[in-house]
């Protein structure tokens, strides 16, 4: 006898997971993790608090929904844009538009992007889980093609890391804190205008060519000496006029 098929969830339901996973998001990214409750998120989906519990039993499985569905997300966006016909541009072009649809995903989402960079700042336990399923994947990922564009001058140098980290850095900094921006500088990360001339110029600023620098000369370095001067220096005497008697 073969088992009863499993019931497929209904549309209702899923539209319910999925207004919970986005109160969540806005909850989280407003109070932090530590100061969100489920009751919050609760009355941001407009839902009963004990009928939150029959989607999410907790606020950590909360947490981990919201972070692991976005990343799922921010996945897709660089497979659309490191795989099939992208993989065939030349590789400068290739990394503009993958680096410039990552930084637009982090502006529509400032949400996520606010999250992020307060897990970033914490150490936590869920710090230790964004640094390893998040951003150190998105790393390897992009890795390669920045090696590529920055290969190293000597075997310590890290060039396309750094790269990498000043962009994606400062990109989680300006779409994070979209209020903070406002206030310091008079300009909205949300206006899709401020978005796509910040992206042009961070992206441009990291992928300008540079010109290689000179290897450091190994010849010790020769000081010469001036020969002192050995004609004493003379000075005029003052002649005083004799004194008449």
């Amino acid at each position: 006898m073969q088992p009863p098929p499993l019931r497929k969830p209904r549309a209702s339901a899923i539209a319910t997971r999925r207004a919970i996973v986005d109160a969540a998001l806005t909850i989280f990214s407003i109070h932090g993790y530590e100061g969100a409750t489920t009751r919050k998120i609760a009355a941001e989906a407009k839902l009963e608090h004990g009928h939150l519990a029959k989607y999410f039993r907790s606020k950590d499985a909360l947490w981990l929904e919201v972070v692991k569905s976005c990343h799922a997300e921010a996945q897709s966006v660089l497979d659309a844009n490191l795989t099939g016909g992208a993989s065939r541009q030349p590789r400068r072009q290739q990394a503009r538009a993958a680096l410039s649809a990552l930084l637009r995903f982090f502006a529509h989402n400032h949400r996520l992007t606010r999250l992020m960079l307060q897990e970033f700042s914490v150490s936590s336990p869920r710090h230790d889980w964004v640094v390893t399923h998040v951003g150190k994947p998105v790393w390897i990922r992009m890795q390669p093609l920045f090696d590529e564009l920055f290969p190293p001058q000597d075997p310590s140098a890290h060039e396309g890391a750094y790269a990498y980290f000043a962009l994606i850095g400062s990109a989680l900094l300006f779409f994070g804190s979209t209020q903070e921006i406002k206030v310091i500088a008079g300009l909205d990360p949300t206006d899709p205008a401020v978005v796509e001339r910040y992206i042009e110029h961070v992206v441009e600023s990291v992928l300008r060519p540079r010109p290689r620098l000179r290897a450091p000369s190994r010849t010790p370095l020769r000081t010469s000496l001036r020969t002192p001067l050995r004609t004493p220096l003379r000075t005029p005497l003052r002649t005083h006029p004799k004194t008449v008697k």
